[in-house]
């Protein structure tokens, strides 16, 4: 596998750091809900917010960044052996 620009492949680091910056956000709310009051009226509270939607568009903010990394440190073997299949260059 080759890259166009493999120097742009450190930003790959940032995505451990958004995974790490998400768990952190969600137990500081977590944490602060959890002094907000009782648990019958924080429950109450926070029947209108979905946990597993908050997660899934974690997952795919996380998911968007590492593709657009790859993207922009351009694949450049794969491209090229499929243009080269199907007649394109």
């Amino acid at each position: 596998m080759r890259f166009g620009d493999p120097r742009l492949l450190w930003l790959l680091l940032a995505v451990p750091a958004a995974v790490v910056g998400y768990a952190v956000t969600f137990q500081h709310r977590r944490r602060l809900l959890a002094r907000l009051g009782e648990a019958p009226l924080i429950r109450r509270m926070a029947a209108d917010v979905s946990v597993p939607r908050k997660v899934v568009r974690a997952v795919c903010v996380v998911a968007a960044l590492a593709l657009t990394t790859l993207a922009l440190a351009r694949l450049v073997q794969l491209v090229f052996r499929f243009a080269l299949r199907h007649g394109s260059f």
